[in-house]
């Protein structure tokens, strides 16, 4: 047998040696490429596939509904409330919502409608809570449409310390919590009762409307008293209207004006007008200038001199011109003379 000679039994196991050499290579291979766990989902990630325009008119949406629904409820709360409040009272929503108890309520809107009436209007702040609900609305319409009866803001501190300034004030002539003041303000008056008394209560509402209208709105107290006792107010201009601890008072009244504005024909002849126009004219002279002492001017006088001073020149011929035309007023004569020293 030659030395290079493969036997059968060698080829063999040379083939099982590559087959299972190739197995572990495909192994190898597999277990590279596989992929790695799903990583799990995130808020980031759920919020990053919502569409952010039909968030905002869901919500939107959802608040317009809400302040509907509310708004129906209270009012049934004003025709209904007797009979619904033994059922209401003291109990929180969903003890009052799964009671079990099979007898409806007399509230338009159900037992969510009698719950929530009855917590704005009993327990908070009478009917002043009917604000927050217009909030609501407000709400709504800008974030689906962009727009608003009145400005987020601005109705946001009026209704804010408006709430609270009704309940107080209606809380003064209630005896007992009842759906006016709200519970807010009966207990409020209670406290201000006890430690000012009554007559320092009704004060201290009577303080609190004059800080609450100004900061809200600053009015100026002194034109509407003058505009509540007749008094005349004029009207600043336009660029002084922004300044308004500017009050003008006028002092004049129509009727003098018409009297100094009376105007009276006056007839008079030639030596009268004469006599009007120029004495005045020389009682200023007389008394403002220094040239008092002129002599006066005769307007039908032409002639006149020029003197020049003395100096060396040479002979000049005396100049006589007349003014071209027939009219006599209009000749004059200028006669220049110098001499020799």
């Amino acid at each position: 047998m030659a030395k290079n000679s493969i036997t059968p039994k060698d080829a063999e196991t040379e083939k099982e040696t590559t087959s299972f050499a190739q197995t572990r290579t495909t192994k190898k291979e597999n277990t590279g490429e596989k992929s790695s766990p799903k990583a799990p989902i995130t808020g980031k990630s759920l919020m990053t596939k919502i569409d952010p325009q039909r968030l905002k008119k869901f919500v939107g949406i959802s608040l317009i509904l809400i302040s509907i629904f509310l708004v129906l409820g209270c009012l049934s709360y004003f025709f209904t409330w007797k009979a619904d409040q033994n059922r209401v009272l003291n109990k929180s929503l969903f003890s009052f919502l799964f009671d079990g108890n099979p007898v409806s309520v007399e509230n338009w809107t159900g037992k969510l409608g009698a719950w929530t009436s009855h917590l704005l209007m009993y327990r908070w702040f009478g009917v002043a809570s009917l604000g927050m609900i217009y909030l609501l609305f407000n709400l709504g319409t800008k974030t689906i449409f962009n727009y608003t009866v009145t400005s987020l803001k601005k109705s946001s501190m009026v209704i804010g310390l408006g709430m609270v300034w009704f309940s107080i004030f209606f809380g003064y002539f209630t005896t007992s919590i009842n759906h006016t003041s709200g519970a807010f303000g009966f207990h409020v008056n209670q406290w201000l009762a006890l430690s000012v008394g009554k007559f320092g209560a009704f004060l201290v509402v009577g303080v609190l409307l004059y800080i609450t209208l100004l900061i809200l709105f600053n009015p100026n107290y002194t034109r509407i008293w003058n505009k509540l006792s007749g008094k005349e107010v004029v009207v600043p201009p336009a660029d002084l209207a922004k300044y308004d601890d500017i009050i003008i008072h006028n002092t004049i009244k129509d009727e003098q004006i018409l009297a100094e504005n009376k105007r009276e024909a006056v007839v008079f002849d030639e030596d009268e007008e004469v006599e009007l126009i120029v004495e005045p004219i020389l009682k200023t002279i007389d008394e403002e200038d220094d040239f008092a002492d002129l002599p006066p001017i005769n307007k039908y006088d032409t002639d006149f001199e020029v003197d020049i001073p003395n100096g060396d020149f040479e002979d000049i011929t005396p100049i006589h011109n007349t003014a071209n035309g027939d009219d006599e007023e209009g000749e004059f004569i200028v006669d220049i003379a110098a001499t020799e020293e």
